[in-house]
């Protein structure tokens, strides 16, 4: 059975991992359905509409994806424990994780595409113990 919306996912999964859209050229010719995660490490929800936000949760651990001159985070990409990388954006709740760099949560948001990659827009998280 056919399902648009995970040949989506991947694709919008690919785009933040490499991301540069010129890059995803390299996922049209390695195109296939790939597999549910294992261990609830991600999940994912099919959009009601093609232009629609794909809404994820994502389990892993909070790292620093860009750095300023004195070396202070000022982006941050949740690293799930399957090898994905999610740059998240540097608004709203997403800023919040800048204070939380090493640390482990879940998050969930919106995966939403745009002219410079795939961004997670992040609607609530939660930090693990420790």
């Amino acid at each position: 059975m056919r399902r648009p919306w995970l040949d989506e996912l991947t694709r919008v999964l690919l785009a933040a991992l490499l991301g540069t859209a010129g890059l995803l050229l390299a996922y049209t010719a390695l195109a296939a359905p790939i597999a549910t995660p294992r261990g609830g490490a991600s999940s994912a929800t099919a959009p009601t509409t093609a232009n629609a936000a794909m809404k994820v949760t994502v389990t892993g651990t909070i790292e620093a994806a860009q750095w300023d001159a004195t070396g202070n985070a000022t982006a941050v990409r949740i690293a799930d424990a399957s090898g994905g990388r999610f740059l998240v954006a540097r608004a709203g709740k997403g800023k919040e994780l800048l204070d939380h760099v090493g640390r482990a949560a879940t998050v969930r948001g919106r995966i939403v595409s745009g002219g410079s990659g795939s961004l997670l827009h992040v609607e609530t998280y939660r930090l693990s113990q420790g």
